[in-house]
C-alpha cells in the first residue's frame, strides 16, 4: 500500500472528533504526524505514517466517534485512534451491516458522540495500548488487539 496526502475532508474529520472534549479521561491528541497516509480498508479507513518507536506503537481508543445515517438508513462511524504520545495514529470508518458506504458526507454533517461516560466501555487511559492492528478486535473493544 502506498502513502498519499491526508484529504482535506479527512483532516476535517479528524479534527471535528479530537476537538471535542470527552466527559472523561480527556485526552489532549493531535495530529503531529502530519498529511502521510494510507488507505488500508477500501471504506475510507486510514493509517498515518509514523516512525515507529517502542514509545509510539499500539492505537488507543479516543472516546468521541462521530456518526451520520447512509442513504440505506446503515449508521457509520468514524472513529479515532492515537498513540502513548497523543499523536492520532488511525482513522477508522465502519459500517454497522458491513455493506458498501454509500455516502459520505462532509465533517460538519457527522453527529458527534461522547461514549467516555457510558459505563460498559473503559476510558482510555484505563487499558493499555495494544499491537497489531486487527479489524476483528474493534467489536466491543477500546483498544485494537
Amino acid at each position: 500500500m502506498t502513502y498519499r496526502d491526508l484529504r482535506d475532508d479527512e483532516r476535517k474529520l479528524i479534527e471535528r472528533i479530537i476537538s471535542y472534549q470527552p466527559l472523561r479521561h480527556p485526552p489532549e491528541v493531535s495530529l503531529h504526524f502530519g498529511n502521510s497516509v494510507r488507505e488500508i480498508f477500501p471504506d475510507g479507513t486510514l493509517e498515518f505514517a509514523a516512525k515507529e518507536t517502542s514509545s509510539s506503537r499500539g492505537h488507543i481508543y479516543y472516546p468521541v466517534e462521530a456518526q451520520f445515517i447512509d442513504d440505506d438508513g446503515a449508521a457509520v462511524q468514524a472513529l479515532v485512534f492515537y498513540n502513548s504520545q497523543s499523536q492520532v495514529t488511525m482513522l477508522e470508518i465502519l459500517k454497522g451491516v458491513g455493506s458498501d458506504i454509500i455516502r459520505k458526507p462532509p465533517p460538519e454533517e457527522w453527529e458527534i458522540m461522547d461514549l467516555s461516560s457510558r459505563q460498559d466501555r473503559p476510558g482510555p487511559s484505563d487499558q493499555p495500548a495494544a499491537d497489531p492492528i486487527t479489524r476483528a478486535s474493534l467489536k466491543g473493544t477500546d483498544t485494537i488487539a
